[in-house]
């Protein structure tokens, strides 16, 4: 193909300069969760050494976002002392908008409820 028969490629525009990040203190397989949801499988592998996992993977995230320029904030653990399994899905129940709104949406299961934090969403 010719240049002049190549297609344009567009320009990406960086949507965000932030994201929000859940550290995975509670990290596992959610029984409550887990009959319907189609990603998640129970492993043979041991609670903590997922947790351990988790955690090494978030720390790497964050720090190459973080290099990239990115502003990560990191909600830590849940000062009632609450760490829901799926927490690190935070997406699931806020979104947030162009104007600044945040909307929070509902959660079906009791300890997905649990997990949803208003306050911190408020940064």
């Amino acid at each position: 193909m010719s240049p002049a028969t190549q297609p344009q490629r567009q320009s990406t525009t960086q949507l965000a300069n932030t994201v929000l990040m859940v550290r995975p203190e509670g990290f596992e397989f959610n029984a409550q969760t887990g009959t319907d949801n189609e990603f998640q499988h129970r492993l043979a592998t041991s609670k903590s050494a997922i947790r351990q996992q988790a955690m090494n993977e978030f720390s790497r995230m964050a720090e190459r976002l973080q290099a990239e320029g990115v502003n990560v904030l990191i909600l830590e653990k849940d000062p009632r002392g609450i760490t829901p399994p799926d927490a690190v899905f935070p997406n699931n129940w806020f979104t947030t908008t162009h104007a600044g709104e945040i909307h929070i949406f509902p959660m079906l299961t009791p300890n997905r409820r649990e997990e949803r934090r208003v306050s911190a969403s408020c940064y």
